[in-house]
């Protein structure tokens, strides 16, 4: 059973080696869809442990002998991450099950992550000072991911985590196993920020921001987000469209 222990947390190898045996019958289940993410109180150690669901067979083999399993891409990007000084939770370990010389299953483990709300919950209007926090926000994407070339391919609202702290907001970034790192430009930035599907309110505040330390226009940012934004919902619905029309001919 391949697996890798951050050298911090030697402590917790007895729990990383029976992880696979302990993960289904203990453990609290925070979120379960396609994955399942359970939290762990091992020996002082609040851990935070994403189970990857089995893969295709396809992706089984590639996997196994082309790339690394989601888990091990987790663990190395985020210590990638925070060698860059963007906040990530601290990994803790990898760990891959094989079966007949392919994947079977996979886990990554982290330290389980103190934070107030995540930006669905600001985009949402569930928290208050949005407009500071969405600023922040923009300014952490560009400051810290953009300008170390990272591309997170899921930044979703839920995958970024917010925490209050005396002098103004922090923000994590989670969910890192589908990552690319290159140069990113205006055009690569604001595409990066359309994924979070958000309303045009929000879109207005956070495009302002973002032609602010963009050095361009804030309202035509504003706007360029939000019809970027609507070309997608757009095209979406033809999408939808298309795929009902075919179901009814089979």
């Amino acid at each position: 059973m391949p697996y890798q222990i951050n050298s911090k947390y030697l402590a917790l190898k007895s729990f990383i080696e029976e992880l696979p045996i302990r993960f289904p019958k203990e453990g609290k289940s925070i979120y379960k869809v396609r994955n399942e993410v359970k939290i762990f109180d091992v020996d002082g150690y609040l851990l935070n442990v994403k189970s990857y669901k089995v893969p295709n067979l396809f992706n089984k083999i590639a996997y196994r002998y082309l790339r690394g399993s989601k888990a091990k891409r987790s663990y190395e990007y985020a210590e990638f991450l925070l060698s860059k000084g963007i906040e990530t939770p601290a990994p803790v370990a990898w760990v891959e099950c094989h079966n007949g010389g392919v994947l079977k299953e996979s886990y990554f483990v982290s330290i389980q992550h103190k934070h107030d709300c995540n930006l669905r919950d600001v985009l949402e209007d569930k928290v208050e000072n949005k407009t500071e926090i969405l600023n922040g926000f923009v300014d952490y994407t560009v400051n810290k991911l953009h300008k170390n070339g990272v591309f997170h391919l899921d930044y979703s609202p839920g995958n970024i985590l917010i925490r209050k702290e005396k002098d103004g907001y922090s923000y994590s970034v989670i969910d890192l196993n589908r990552m690319k790192f290159f140069p990113i430009d205006l055009e690569k930035g604001m595409e990066n920020l359309k994924q979070l599907h958000t309303t045009a309110e929000n879109y207005k505040i956070i495009g302002r921001r973002y032609g602010e330390l963009m050095g361009i226009d804030p309202e035509e940012c504003a706007e360029k987000l939000v019809d970027m934004d609507k070309k997608y919902q757009e095209y979406r619905a033809r999408r939808g469209r298309f795929k009902r029309i075919f179901k009814k001919r089979k």
